[in-house]
């Protein structure tokens, strides 16, 4: 990894975290993992997947254990997408924001039925939605913007 990476993925580890105050239940670090997968970093994906469950668990923004299972989730995702789509086509972005934003609220359900507590429906579904259309929304900016960031050296 190069100092520039590094630059880059802080700065948007820090721009993640302030997002994410604005957006509560929206996983902004998701965005920056799939970006990381769609360049072909697996092991900076790895390492950042690692970070983001760490932040999101210790921030208790979910019931324990979520997190890992949601970045399961999205390497599923993407490789099963991939097989079927080119990684960077925007169709392919669409329908897998679409899948993620629809898994999530799956997952939370799922989440809250093994805690035998009732799943407050209208806000899983609203934060469902509003994760779907943020990673569409900021994938193109942040995938310019990382481009863009790693080719100024």
């Amino acid at each position: 990894m190069l100092w520039h990476d590094v630059r880059w993925w802080l700065l948007y580890g820090i721009l993640a975290i302030w997002l994410q105050s604005f957006l509560p239940g929206v996983d902004i670090f998701a965005l920056g993992f799939l970006l990381l997968l769609q360049s072909g970093k697996w092991r900076q994906a790895t390492l950042w997947g690692i970070l983001a469950v760490l932040v999101q668990e210790g921030t208790g923004s979910a019931v324990f254990g979520f997190s890992i299972i949601w970045y399961f989730f999205i390497v599923c995702c993407y490789v099963v997408g991939c097989g079927i789509f080119v990684a960077d086509n925007r169709i392919f972005i669409f329908l897998l924001s679409a899948m993620l934003g629809a898994g999530r609220a799956f997952l939370a359900i799922g989440m809250y039925r093994i805690n035998e507590a009732q799943p407050p429906m209208d806000r899983i579904i609203f934060e469902a939605v509003e994760q779907g259309l943020c990673i569409f929304l900021l994938w193109g900016l942040f995938s310019y913007l990382s481009n863009r960031f790693s080719n100024a050296h």
